[in-house]
C-alpha cells in the first residue's frame, strides 16, 4: 500500500497540539497555573475584604472568578498559538511538500524531498488515530504524520498494522 499526500501548516499543528494534550508536564503545568493564579486572587480578594477595601476586594473577587473560569479557554489559544509559530519558524520548508508512504514488507517507507527512511516494522510503536489525522508513532519518539484524506481504503491500512502486531489508539473525540 502506497500513500501520496502533502502536510500543510493544520496537520503540524494538529500533531503539536495532541502530543501537549497528552504531556504529564504541560497538563500538570496547565493546572497548577491556573490553581494558583486563582488562588492568589481570591487571597487578595479576601484581604481586601478583611481590610474593609470593598472596592478592592470586589475587583480582585471578580477577577479570580473570570481568571477562574476562562484561564483553560486562554491555555488553549496561548499553546496554539505558541505552536503555530514554532511552526511556520521551523517547518516552513516542508509545509505542501509532496510525501509518499509505503507500507510493504517487512517495512515501512517514507519520502519526501528533504529524503527518505525505511523503518521496521518492530521500531513502530503503536498508531494514534485521530478525526482527521493517524500518527505512526516510532519507538525512538519520532512520528509520522498522515492525514486521513490520504488513505483511500481505511480497512486495508488499519490490516497492515494488525497483521503486524502494532496497537492502534482510537482517539477519534479528542479536540484541543
Amino acid at each position: 500500500m502506497e500513500l501520496h499526500y502533502r502536510l500543510e501548516e493544520e496537520d503540524f499543528l494538529t500533531f503539536q497540539l495532541y502530543t501537549a494534550s497528552k504531556s504529564p508536564t504541560i497538563q500538570r503545568k496547565k493546572r497548577q497555573s491556573h490553581w494558583v493564579l486563582t488562588g492568589s486572587l481570591a487571597v487578595l480578594a479576601l484581604l481586601s475584604f478583611l481590610r474593609q477595601e470593598w472596592g478592592l476586594g470586589t475587583y480582585w473577587g471578580a477577577t479570580a472568578v473570570l481568571i477562574g473560569l476562562f484561564y483553560p479557554r486562554y491555555f488553549r489559544w496561548r499553546y496554539k498559538r505558541h505552536y503555530l509559530n514554532h511552526i511556520r519558524e521551523h517547518y516552513q520548508n516542508r509545509i505542501g511538500l509532496p510525501s509518499t508512504l509505503s507500507l510493504e514488507g517487512t517495512q515501512l517507507s517514507a519520502a519526501d524531498s528533504v529524503g527518505s527512511s525505511q523503518v521496521e516494522w518492530s521500531q513502530v510503536s503503536h498508531v494514534n488515530r485521530l478525526p482527521n489525522h493517524w500518527f505512526i508513532q516510532l519507538r525512538s519518539g519520532v512520528a509520522l504524520l498522515v492525514p486521513s484524506s490520504a488513505v483511500d481504503n481505511e480497512s486495508a491500512f488499519l490490516a497492515v498494522f494488525t497483521e503486524n502486531e502494532i496497537p492502534i489508539e482510537n482517539h477519534l473525540n479528542w479536540n484541543w
